[in-house]
């Protein structure tokens, strides 16, 4: 019985590796390198594509707890006019 398992193994071995090598085709170089490029390329689309989701989801998340938080303080003052100059401006309006 071992014998026979053993014997039916082997030529289920053999049987592959006789149907592996009648069923490879050749390819040219050219058709390879390009078959790697094209993966290549689809790996790289799919990674940018990825990379473009966690960077919007990180954004999109990203949020204080604190809202009171001064980022930026803005003062406005006035200029002091001047006297004379107003009054010039004043005299040339009734003038006209």
């Amino acid at each position: 019985m071992l014998t026979l398992s053993k014997l039916s193994a082997a030529a289920l071995v053999s049987a592959t590796l006789v149907s592996a090598n009648s069923q490879a085709a050749e390819v040219s170089l050219k058709e390879y390198a390009n078959a790697m490029i094209a993966q290549a390329l689809q790996t790289t689309i799919q990674e940018i594509k990825l990379s473009v989701q966690t960077d919007i989801l990180t954004a999109a998340n990203a949020f204080d707890l604190e809202p009171n938080t001064l980022l930026t303080k803005v003062t406005i003052t006035d200029i002091p006019a001047d006297e004379e100059s107003d009054a010039a401006e004043q005299e040339s309006e009734k003038s006209e």
